[in-house]
This record gives structure tokens, C-alpha cells and sequence, in this order.
């Protein structure tokens, strides 16, 4: 079966989704496709990707892959794409081996968008000449401090 859906969030810089993905325990390949089941036979919709297939995404096509902690040859990826408008967004199954994707990254990417969220806050906060840090809870919460100096 094929569970394939799409994050719902916009991505415009690569380099700090790569991060993110990495910080979380995965790694990022330099390949162009991503493993899924294969074919979609119609059990399941995602309004995300079905819009992102509207856009000419083609699914099990990527600009880099990315996997999960302790992944195997065989296991389903996930998929950074490329959107025409040169943004991206990440796509994965999550039917069979693809939960380890949920389970790694969050449901619905749920980790990936905490951990882009604190980053870009970070990022914002050393712009302004802030400090900032971020701390995880118990609860896996991210967390992100500002601190003005002085």
C-alpha cells in the first residue's frame, strides 16, 4: 500500500532542512529518487501532495533523500523535492517500513517542523544581535530562550 504524503511545510533554505534532518539523527543522501512502495493504489489521500502532483511533482522523484536512523537497504525513504517555484517540501510513505520515518521525524514531520521552527528562531534572534538557545523538554517540546545582552 502507499501512504505517501507531503509535510506541510515550505522549505527555501536546503542547507537548513539538511541540518535539521542530520540534528534528528538521519542522514541526507545525494540522490535523485527516494524508496516507497512504488505505485499508488488509491487507499489513502493527502491533499498536500495531491496539490505538490498538481505542480508536476512526480512522486518517488527527488533533489536528495534523506533516511532514518539505523536504516536498511530496502527501507522507504523519505524525498527533499524541489518545487518549480524553487522551494521545497518533504514527502514520504509512511506505510510499512515508513513508520521508522514517523518515528523519527514525527508524524506529519512533526520534529522537522519544531526543530526548522528554533532554528530559524535562532537565526532571527543572532540577526538582531540576540541570544538564543534551545532546550528540548521531557515531553520532546523544543523549546527556544532569547536573551538581550547587557
Amino acid at each position: 500500500m502507499s501512504h505517501i504524503a507531503a509535510i506541510d511545510l515550505v522549505i527555501s533554505d536546503l542547507p537548513l532542512v539538511e541540518a535539521v534532518i542530520t540534528d534528528l539523527g538521519g542522514v541526507v543522501v545525494d540522490q535523485s529518487t527516494y524508496t516507497w512502495y512504488g505505485r499508488n493504489v488509491g487507499d489513502s489521500r493527502d491533499a498536500v501532495f495531491e496539490a505538490l502532483e498538481i505542480e508536476g511533482v512526480t512522486r518517488g522523484v527527488c533533489a536528495k533523500a534523506f533516511r532514518p536512523a539505523g536504516w536498511k537497504p530496502g527501507d522507504y525513504e523519505g524525498g527533499i523535492v524541489r518545487l518549480p517555484d524553487g522551494t521545497y517540501r518533504l514527502v514520504w510513505d509512511s506505510w510499512s517500513t515508513g513508520r521508522n520515518l514517523d518515528a523519527a521525524f514525527g508524524k506529519g514531520g512533526g520534529r522537522i517542523k519544531d526543530h526548522m521552527g528554533a532554528a530559524l528562531s535562532i537565526r532571527e534572534a543572532a540577526r538582531q544581535g540576540l541570544r538564543a538557545r534551545k532546550t528540548i523538554e521531557a515531553d520532546g517540546t523544543v523549546a527556544v530562550d532569547v536573551f538581550v545582552e547587557g
